[in-house]
């Protein structure tokens, strides 16, 4: 009986497609040879960073590079775009080294009391809101700072007013501080990386006994906004001893920052990745099955060899001259040209969505329609899972995208709005009111697709729309930022797959200035007003509490004059103190009066106090009507 273990889909995938790779012989070499030094050879490199623009196969190197590790009998963990911050990065590497037999039960623990802890405040009614100022701060930068930068890779972030931001952080640290008691969860809360980052290396130093550790860090162009300094930190020591058999490749459109990463050219490699050479292209045509000489030269010639641009026409399997003679030079016609109608716009249509899985798919082919179509699609070259789900290539994307925009821009609205329905949704089926929503991290993923098909849906309007959705949540987010990090990578999103030009983005922004800014000077009248009529307010209340002292001074003193004619003689005229008694007695109905008269006073000031206090509460209609803040007490 044959007792030898079966090999996983996963690895029976895996090998299929290490057999089927071509081309990067060179630096596939490298990385295999670099695992065979030393960890104290000098040759021996800890850090790979591979970069090239979209479509040139970075992420497929990386996952060759992951198969070589793990041929090797490395540990090995993966992280994209997909986990938005370093907790979470670290969380997700985790859960991958606890698949393969290693704990990290310290980090889990103290992972959990954070997000425990977080949670908790987050949904505490007292915790701190974000106010209207630094909305109007944040489109103020935008409007003085946009000759600086396009809305491209965190500009929007860039505006942010540093005082303003600085001040909520300030705000939310104190407030942490009150509601915490203990000073270990306060500084888990407030410094979640100098806590969870020496128990996540001490599980990797545990690993690293008996095991090579190999981290795999793709689409670093985005992630490398929040992971470059902390990595740096990790080489450096900062957070604990890193151990010496590690490696670690990060994939990225740009080379690291020679200036912040100069301190480790000797221990890190750099691949730049270059189209394919004519070779490894006809070698990969070869293997999909293209052998015409005419069709080879012409599919060589329409993809300029990119890696993804060669497999998807390969993929298409034409098989004679005649069906791509005639195929325009772009990109998505190269692509789908052989592909029938329906499924044409299906792959036009599925590239609007920011991320794709089949109930996504559905809203827009139906259910009926939605299995075949996506696992069709799911066999794309250009299709690439994350952890989140499915996403195009950007090197595919972009031009689908604009492809779609040109064709239809009325399928382009009716399609974006589906998507935005999609969502809406999911969002309501979460039962959450909008106080609570940015607390739940599934509530705000809806609500930036939201903002991202509804701006899409109408991009002249944009700005408005992302501000109108976003408005009501910036009420009552926390001081981070995160959600604001998110919202702007979403608007910047939309100006680049809308195709906002910068005259059309400079145009909105200086409108939505404009009108803010008069949003805010109508709150400024209204808060002087305030402040004056509280100045009247305790002027008013001090005279009156003068003259009830003044009342009261004389009362007492008809009283010592009253204990003193008693004690003189108990036989005192009775009428004399009669007339005393009356004096006396209309003396203190005046004062019972005066009291009446100063409590009276007192509500009317305050309902008139409330009164402003209530409009104060309320944003100026314009806002209301054009970015739908709301009140609390209609929530």
């Amino acid at each position: 009986m044959n007792t030898q273990k079966r090999p996983s889909l996963q690895s029976i995938r895996k090998n299929r497609q290490k057999r089927e790779f071509v081309g990067r012989d060179e630096q596939i070499s490298q990385f295999r040879q670099n695992l065979t030094f030393d960890i104290e050879n000098e040759q021996r490199k800890f850090i790979f960073n591979i970069t090239g623009q979209g479509g040139i196969g970075k992420t497929t190197l990386l996952r060759c590079f992951s198969k070589i590790a793990e041929d090797a009998h490395a540990i090995t963990a993966w992280t994209d775009e997909a986990d938005e911050n370093v907790p979470i990065v670290m969380k997700h590497l985790v859960e991958q080294l606890e698949q393969q037999d290693h704990t990290f039960k310290k980090f889990n623990e103290s992972y959990h009391l954070y997000r425990q802890r977080r949670q908790e405040l987050e949904a505490d009614p007292e915790a701190p809101k974000t106010s209207l100022d630094f909305v109007s701060h944040l489109v103020t930068k935008i409007g003085v700072s946009f000759g600086k930068q396009i809305p491209v890779g965190g500009a929007l972030f860039d505006f942010i007013d540093e005082d303003a931001f600085a001040s909520q952080v300030s705000e939310w640290s104190a407030y942490v501080k009150r509601k915490l008691t203990n000073k270990d969860d306060i500084r888990l809360v407030q410094e979640p990386l100098e806590v969870l980052t020496p128990l996540f290396i001490e599980g990797l130093q545990k690993i690293a006994e008996k095991h090579l550790i190999a981290l795999f860090f793709d689409t670093y162009e985005y992630t490398g906004r929040y992971l470059d300094e902390w990595i740096r930190k990790l080489w450096e020591g900062h957070y604990g001893d890193i151990p010496p058999n590690i490696v670690i490749s990060i994939a990225g459109r740009d080379e690291l920052d020679t200036n912040l990463w100069i301190a480790y050219e000797g221990e890190l490699t750099h691949f730049p990745l270059e189209p394919f050479t004519e070779q490894e292209a006809r070698e990969l045509l070869r293997r999909k099955g293209i052998v015409d000489e005419k069709v080879t030269k012409i599919i060589l010639q329409q993809s300029h060899r990119f890696p993804l641009l060669v497999a998807s026409l390969a993929l298409s399997n034409p098989i004679n001259l005649e069906q791509i003679e005639e195929v325009n030079d772009t990109a998505v016609e190269r692509i789908l040209k052989w592909e029938n109608e329906k499924q044409r716009q299906v792959a036009l249509n599925a590239a609007l969505p920011l991320v794709l899985n089949q109930d996504v798919l559905a809203s827009l082919v139906g259910n009926d329609n939605a299995e075949p179509f996506f696992q069709w699609l799911k066999q794309k070259p250009f299709i690439k899972q994350r952890t989140d789900g499915w996403v195009y290539h950007d090197g595919i994307r972009k031009p689908m995208l604009h492809h779609k925009l040109r064709q239809s821009p009325q399928s382009w609205s009716a399609i974006h709005g589906q998507l935005a329905e999609y969502y809406e949704g999911l969002r309501d089926n979460l039962g959450l009111r909008i106080k609570q929503g940015p607390y739940n991290s599934e509530w705000n993923n809806y609500t930036l697709q939201i903002i991202y098909h509804r701006a899409c849906q109408n991009p002249h309007n944009f700005l408005w729309i992302a501000l109108k959705i976003h408005g009501p949540v910036m009420q009552f987010a926390v001081s981070e930022d995160t959600l604001y990090r998110r919202w702007e990578e979403t608007i910047n999103q939309v100006v680049l797959d809308a195709e906002i030009t910068e005259q059309e983005y400079k145009k909105a922004v200086l409108e939505l200035h404009k009108e803010l800014k008069e949003a805010v000077k109508e709150w400024n009248v209204l808060r002087e007003q305030q402040e004056l009529y509280l100045v009247e307010v305790l002027e008013e209340v001090n005279k009156n509490e003068k003259e009830m002292e003044q009342y009261k001074e004389q009362v007492r003193e008809l009283e010592d004059k009253v204990k003193q004619h008693k004690s003189i003689s108990k036989e005192i005229d009775e009428r004399i103190l009669h007339k005393y008694k009356n004096t006396l007695k209309e003396i203190e109905q005046e004062k019972e009066e005066l009291a009446q008269k100063l409590e009276k006073f007192k509500g009317e000031s305050v309902q008139k106090l409330e009164k402003i206090q209530e409009k104060l509460q309320q944003p100026p209609k314009f806002l209301v009507e054009r970015l739908g803040f709301i009140n609390e007490d209609e929530i």
